[in-house]
């Protein structure tokens, strides 16, 4: 699936509203403690995220209930996949293998349906996307550049293989 594809199918997604943006938001330190005890737990750790990886997983799992909870006052879906694949590009690059969301994402729309039942609904298909189109994003990191790659000159200009 290309980026067009899974930008369209992003736009089929619900927009979770500001008062469960804002409850998500305060949840941010509980949730990714909670994700990175549970993943720490996973006897195939090293193997998920690579070796001495442990505390870019905890920075990540932060991030990442912070951006899920800023979707609720800046949902784009161009964005959303844009920034995905960069997600999927950087930690890759890394150590983290794809199967890491296959283990994070289930634990993180168990924790929201805990945590925050009242808004499960608006948050949750948010997840069963990403969950689905892993496997998606893991191919199509290995090819295609993300936006913020592409504006980036850190490295120069990229090429059309985005190295």
């Amino acid at each position: 699936m290309n980026k067009e594809a899974l930008i369209n199918e992003a736009r089929t997604l619900p927009v979770p509203g500001m008062e469960a943006g804002k409850l998500l938001d305060e949840a941010v330190d509980p949730l990714a403690k909670k994700i990175t005890h549970y993943m720490l737990a996973q006897p195939d750790l090293a193997s998920l995220i690579g070796k001495g990886n442990e505390m870019m997983m905890e920075t990540n799992h932060g991030n990442h209930f912070k951006y899920i909870a800023s979707l609720a006052s800046l949902f784009d879906p161009t964005t959303l996949v844009e920034t995905v694949l960069w997600v999927f590009r950087t930690y890759r690059s890394h150590g983290f293998d794809p199967q890491y969301w296959k283990v994070m994402l289930p634990e993180a729309t168990n924790l929201i349906r805990e945590i925050l039942p009242e808004h499960q609904n608006e948050i949750i298909p948010i997840y069963e996307w990403l969950l689905r189109n892993v496997d998606n994003f893991a191919l199509l990191s290995e090819t295609t550049s993300s936006f913020f790659e592409e504006m980036s000159t850190v490295h120069g200009v990229l090429d059309e293989n985005g190295s």
